[in-house]
């Protein structure tokens, strides 16, 4: 048997990115639950684990320049983005030093909003804390006091906010949007931005334990490298690719690796949307692409010297190709008539 499952990890690491890959056996528990709770239209879901929320402005300064600390930040930033703006900042001040065993962003159909790169989406951020203790109580009464409304799902208070796009005048908002919040246990907290989307969350959670991770999509969840300090997964309707997996720092290493698979509708595209990507990175990080014979594309970014700045410029680069993996449709999206410049808080890439 253990022969056997040896033999299935090798085969399952020569068909990606021919660097060492964990089996699905490997995947840890709490992330396999997580993943389990997310409705199955879900197109993007970044994770992050084993961190502590830290000062947004000490770790954007520190880090933004850093290739692999930008990499980092940007994915463990994507993943808890709407605590790190609710109410001003207000919970995520609150939260700050606070450990995470797991944090991850999940949404679906994105929308472009400008030419800037705004974009809104529906989706929620679930954060597994290590131990909330008293803040927990402090949160529960903070948000009872705050919230613009009290809804009950599945048993559990959902706390509504207005949309983080609701005092800008310039974007027509549509009847889903919000901020709702809730808290299914003493470590747990649900943020997101479209109440059906949360509410299956917590629908699922109830359910018995399973690996349904977004059936019928073993070829991505291959590629997922859970040794890694943060990953991004994204499934495609468009002609460019299927799906693209992104993994920053796996088993200890410093280097981000990316995977585009092939779409029935174009064999060539992976290739081409990895070059436009991955070639816009400063030459310094010499992004090694290479292409298999299934027609995937691998990427290949080392970050060695691990804290070699290559150029200023360098981890604003990396942060907009992580931000727009995420979000984007690769086809072309739906663009609201906004005049140019506007700000979307929270929203922008």
């Amino acid at each position: 048997m253990v022969g056997r499952l040896a033999l299935r990890c090798t085969v399952l690491a020569a068909l990606a990115l021919a660097d060492p890959k964990p089996c699905a056996a490997e995947i840890p528990q709490l992330t396999q639950d997580v993943l389990s709770w997310l409705p199955d239209d879900t197109e993007s879901v970044v994770a992050a684990g084993a961190f502590k929320m830290r000062n947004n402005r000490k770790v954007s300064r520190y880090e933004s320049m850093y290739p692999r600390k930008a990499s980092v930040w940007r994915l463990r930033s994507m993943a808890i983005s709407p605590m790190r703006l609710l109410e001003h900042g207000k919970y995520y001040k609150k939260l700050t030093g606070t450990r995470v065993r797991l944090a991850v962003g999940a949404g679906r159909n994105f929308e472009l909003l400008n030419s800037r790169g705004n974009r809104r989406f529906q989706g929620c951020h679930v954060i597994v804390c290590e131990d909330l203790g008293q803040t927990y109580d402090w949160m529960v009464d903070a948000l009872r006091d705050d919230a613009k409304s009290i809804r009950h799902t599945s048993g559990h208070e959902v706390f509504v906010f207005d949309s983080f796009l609701k005092n800008n005048k310039s974007v027509e908002e549509e009847g889903w949007e919000g901020v709702f919040v809730a808290l299914p246990d003493n470590n747990t907290i649900l943020c997101g931005s479209h109440e059906a989307f949360l509410a299956e969350i917590l629908r699922r959670r109830q359910d018995s334990k399973q690996d349904r991770r977004l059936p019928g999509r073993l070829d991505v969840w291959n590629q997922v490298d859970h040794s890694s300090t943060a990953w991004l997964a994204r499934w495609f309707d468009g002609e460019a690719a299927s799906a693209c997996v992104i993994n920053v720092c796996p088993q200890g290493r410093a280097e981000l690796q990316a995977v585009y698979l092939p779409s029935e509708n174009s064999p060539d595209g992976p290739r081409a949307l990895a070059e436009s990507r991955w070639y816009a990175v400063p030459v310094g990080l010499r992004p090694e692409i290479r292409e298999s014979a299934d027609g995937s594309v691998s990427v290949r970014l080392s970050f060695e010297p691990a804290d070699s700045q290559v150029s200023i410029f360098s981890g604003g680069v990396l942060r907009f190709v992580l931000s727009g993996t995420y979000a984007d449709h690769f086809t072309t999206p739906r663009i609201r008539d906004i005049t140019p410049g506007d700000s979307i808080d929270g929203q922008s890439r």
